[in-house]
């Protein structure tokens, strides 16, 4: 039985650019979901009945998959970029390295990076897609 690769990456591990991508995607859907509870509170405690209040409780149930299908649209579309990059993206900002190799700076945002290093810790996030790659 050969070993089958996780698909877990601690929080500490991801890059930079995935990271905030996170935290804004998880923000968004914490001010989102809170809006729709308030709406709904304020419903049941006013016995408000309008299309209004019942848009919003059907959007209850509709906002967390829907939540999740944009979230994974944009997994999908990181992955194409990584792709088509061939790994080559900054952590830091996401910008594509194409072209650059060795010890280099991100035309972007400057950081420092090693071209190699950058691949492998791609690759580490997305071990599915590295081993059909190879």
């Amino acid at each position: 039985m050969g070993h089958k690769a996780s698909h877990h990456v601690p929080w500490r591990q991801l890059p930079p650019f995935v990271r905030r991508r996170y935290i804004r995607f998880l923000v968004y859907f914490v001010v989102g979901l809170a809006a729709i509870l308030l709406v709904m509170g304020l419903s049941i405690v006013a016995y408000l009945e309008s299309s209004f209040t019942t848009i919003f409780v059907y959007s209850a149930f509709a906002y967390p998959p829907i939540s999740a299908l944009l979230l994974s649209r944009w997994i999908k579309r990181l992955t194409r970029r990584l792709e088509a990059a061939d790994y080559k993206l900054c952590p830091e900002c996401g910008y594509q390295l194409t072209g650059l190799s060795g010890e280099t700076a991100c035309p972007e945002c400057g950081v420092p990076c090693n071209i190699e290093q950058v691949v492998n810790a791609w690759r580490a996030f997305r071990p599915k897609i590295a081993a059909r790659r190879q």
